[in-house]
């Protein structure tokens, strides 16, 4: 059973994530290439404004069966939350005139005729940081367009900053992970081929500069070494790796 102590020892030594810490990068549209709406300045400007974000969701539809005994609900179908985005308005109203320009152009307001959609979908991502500023979790959101761009209330009354929400819709989400979620994710990938031990494991940015038979190889030596091993014969005897009939290249 876990105590107060343990609690606070663990806080100290892991910490604890803060939903302040994170950063948004938006692509610039194809529809806005001959607008005034640039990668400059503003453009970053923007990405800073961003007051807050959303991490997505994602749920299944499932869909009742039953074969023998209680119902069993079976997904068919992902189901991806849409991402709400607030940001603070600029002084000159660039941010606003970004979004409302963005989806002006999806659909032409004379014509009703709709643009292509690779031009007016952009790929998104979502960072949370440490207390240092280092990148621990994100996510990338594919074929991103704003959705929904809300009202803005105007009041005589009002002395907080004018706020924009803006809903954003994507095809799907991959999640990206930095530092140690990186590298707890190698260490999975290696502990899931039973096969293999810590000591036999080629390291995938080392494998990329082995030649295919030098590869093949060191599979067929690890395997050998093992199946004599097994059968408490020295794999240095040459008479013993007759005696086997090793599998693949002999040594």
């Amino acid at each position: 059973m876990s105590t107060l102590n343990e609690f606070i020892s663990a806080i100290k030594v892991s910490g604890l994530a803060k939903p302040s810490k994170f950063e948004v990068t938006i692509a610039k549209p194809k529809v806005l290439k001959d607008t005034q709406y640039k990668e400059d300045s503003n453009w970053r400007t923007m990405l800073l404004y961003c007051e807050q974000a959303s991490l997505p969701g994602l749920s299944y539809t499932s869909t009742q069966s039953r074969t023998f005994g209680e119902f069993r609900e079976i997904p068919y179908e992902r189901i991806f939350d849409p991402l709400q985005l607030t940001f603070y308005c600029d002084r000159d109203m660039w941010i606003k005139g970004f979004f409302d320009s963005w989806a002006s152009n999806i659909q032409n307001t004379k014509t009703r005729t709709f643009s292509y959609y690779k031009d007016y979908t952009v790929d998104m991502t979502v960072v949370t940081l440490d207390s240092e500023n280092n990148r621990t979790y994100g996510v990338k959101l594919f074929e991103c367009y704003p959705k929904q761009i809300s009202a803005i209330q105007l009041s005589y009354e009002a002395k907080d900053v004018m706020r924009l929400q803006v809903q954003m819709q994507y095809r799907y989400y991959e999640i990206l992970n930095f530092g140690k979620a990186a590298v707890a994710q190698k260490q999975s990938a290696i502990e899931s081929d039973p096969a293999l031990s810590p000591g036999e494991v080629i390291i995938p940015q080392v494998a990329a500069n082995i030649s295919p038979s030098s590869q093949s190889r060191q599979s067929s030596e690890s395997e050998y070494v093992r199946e004599m091993r097994a059968r408490g014969l020295d794999p240095a005897d040459p008479d013993g790796s007759l005696r086997l009939g090793v599998r693949g290249n002999t040594i």
